[in-house]
């Protein structure tokens, strides 16, 4: 006959069981931190990788609410962190044992206000090893699995196998949440080190179910967490070992690798396997990742840009694809004209973001020749983001001059934070008529009031725009005056943000009169960040002009006490 079980364990045995459901309750586990120390060092021993999950969560959450059920003293507090420490460092190197030595001290992501020395802070966070650890894990099975020929599915619908789910103390029920690879990323993506790790799987993974929803964020989260045990070389090893050419019969629909720190060889493998793919893939986002002089290792089908090569009858995987996102990848002039060509795998693109790269005049002028043949084709281009590009008024007049009269309209345009200045207020004004342009955002182009001046002076008497940002543009008194008589001219007109214009007191009384007695469609007009201007008192009439209940016009909370002028 077998050594009968004590009550004290059989308790810790049900506490054990209790804790290492998914049900996500706190209130019982509570009390277990008034355990004397003794019970409490032995219950810990019991638990799961699960279980101590859920009472390390209750501990933090009675910090946070202030509640004082679960220790009663501050230094009680640090013993139960420092026992919970203790016990997931024996976890740890129990799963990892060839790890254990490889583990840099590092500064824990949330440090308890009760630990205040510099040793406390640079410690391991045990807690936090385990769970990204665990979920690289997870990460590199469902990889293989998607990667797969076969594989049709969604992401969020990948299954862990039992011997993970077992390691944590996971219930192997395949009708479990944590069977599917959404729990652990909701659940455990917290733990990766790098905010834009932990941002991506926590704001980007969303499991659509009805959506394919992009075998690469697979990449993008496995490349993140590579870098945090400083593989040498995170993309490219992660890349091998994913296998690149697998994504030829997947049916992608977005890739998003977004400041992976890729580089260009591996930027051309991507880009090449998307080619060569018969995936329908809509969206393509490469950005912040520094790949200068990548686009001149691409193929050119043709040295020579004519109406022809521009044909929706192309084939391959970028044939679908009406997204393109290659903000901040340091693109020169020199690569805008192999952009160009690049540009011509694209037939369907209908948003071209290439903001925030040196393209520089000569950068734009290479790329004019596409534009034209993109905005006036069968499936015409119509949202282009020039944005911090090292534009002058010399090419974006040139660029203007040449689509205007194009038989597509274009539906946006953004050429903020570039140095244009008053100049291209004629242009502009010249551009929106025959246009039909909806969206513009000319923010902190340098107009000033004369920019303004021209502007106004040449707007026409109809503009289809819904939504405009002429902010930070030192526009004074012109710049109110434009508005008043844009929103006439635009029945349209949804949004305009006018913020930051150094706007003088009188513009409240030519912005107000102008927009009550022409609201149009008008939800919003954005006036913070010109201090002069703040709301009357008594409140005027311009209070009783609303939509939906919130004020149309949006004013300065406060004065400004600070001198306000315009010198630097």
């Amino acid at each position: 006959m077998g050594d009968v079980p004590s009550l004290t364990s059989l308790c810790m045995k049900a506490i054990s069981l209790a804790a290492s459901g998914t049900d996500g309750g706190f209130d019982d586990l509570q009390d277990v931190f008034d355990l004397p120390s003794d019970l409490f060092d032995a219950l810990l021993m019991h638990l799961s990788p699960l279980a101590m999950e859920k009472l390390q969560a209750a501990l933090c959450c009675g910090d946070m609410d202030g509640s004082d059920t679960i220790g009663t003293t501050e230094e009680n507090k640090r013993g139960r962190y420092d026992e919970l420490s203790r016990t997931w460092e024996a976890l740890f190197k129990v799963r990892w044992p060839e790890n254990d030595q490889k583990m840099p001290r590092i500064r824990l992501i949330e440090v308890p206000a009760f630990v205040g020395s510099h040793e406390d802070k640079e410690r391991i966070d045990w807690h936090q090893r385990y769970w990204e650890s665990h979920l690289q894990e997870c990460l590199d099975e469902a990889s293989e699995k998607a990667l797969l020929p076969s594989f049709d599915g969604c992401i969020k619908e990948i299954g862990i196998s039992n011997a993970l789910l077992d390691s944590i103390g996971c219930c192997k029920d395949k009708h479990n949440v944590c069977a599917k690879l959404s729990y652990h990323c909701q659940h455990f993506g917290i733990y990766a080190r790098k905010t834009r790790c932990a941002s991506f799987l926590t704001e980007k993974l969303e499991f659509q179910a009805t959506c394919h929803r992009i075998n690469v964020y697979v990449y993008k989260m496995s490349f993140s967490l590579q870098e945090q045990v400083k593989c040498s070389s995170p993309v490219s090893c992660k890349m091998s070992s994913l296998g690149i050419s697998n994504l030829k019969p997947m049916s992608l629909r977005a890739v998003k690798l977004c400041d992976v720190g890729m580089g260009p060889r591996i930027a051309n493998l991507v880009f090449d396997a998307l080619h060569i793919s018969s995936s329908l893939l809509t969206s393509l986002d490469i950005s912040d990742d520094n790949l200068a002089g990548w686009l001149s290792k691409i193929p050119r089908e043709s040295n020579t840009f004519t109406p022809s090569t521009l044909s929706s009858d192309s084939v391959g995987g970028l044939t679908s694809l009406s997204v393109l996102n290659l903000r901040g990848n340091n693109l020169g002039e020199d690569d805008a004209e192999d952009l160009k060509f690049a540009l011509l795998r694209m037939p369907r693109l209908k948003q071209l973001d290439i903001s925030d790269n040196p393209l520089t005049d000569a950068g734009l002028r290479s790329l004019i020749p596409y534009f034209l043949k993109s905005i006036d084709g069968p499936d015409p281009l119509s949202d282009i983001r020039l944005e911090n590009c090292g534009l002058s008024s010399s090419a974006v007049v040139q660029f203007l001059d040449s689509i205007q009269s194009l038989r597509m309209p274009l539906h946006s345009l953004s050429l903020a934070d570039n140095n244009l200045g008053s100049c291209v207020g004629v242009p502009l004004a010249r551009f929106l008529e025959p246009s039909r342009l909806r969206r513009l955002n000319i923010e902190d182009v340098g107009l000033g009031p004369l920019g303004f001046q021209e502007l106004e002076r040449g707007l026409p008497d109809h503009v289809d725009l819904v939504w405009v940002n002429i902010s930070k543009n030192r526009g004074r008194m012109k710049a109110a005056e434009f508005l008043a008589k844009l929103f006439p001219s635009a029945p349209e007109l949804a949004a305009v943000n006018a913020g930051f214009n150094f706007m003088p007191a009188d513009s409240l009384r030519v912005i107000g009169d102008a927009l009550y007695r022409f609201p149009g469609k008008l939800q919003r007009v954005d006036l913070t960040g010109n201090a002069n201007l703040r709301a009357p008192s008594p409140p005027s009439v311009l209070s009783d002009i609303r939509f939906r209940g919130k004020p149309v016009l949006i004013l300065p909370s406060s004065p400004s006490t600070a001198a306000y002028d315009d010198d630097p």
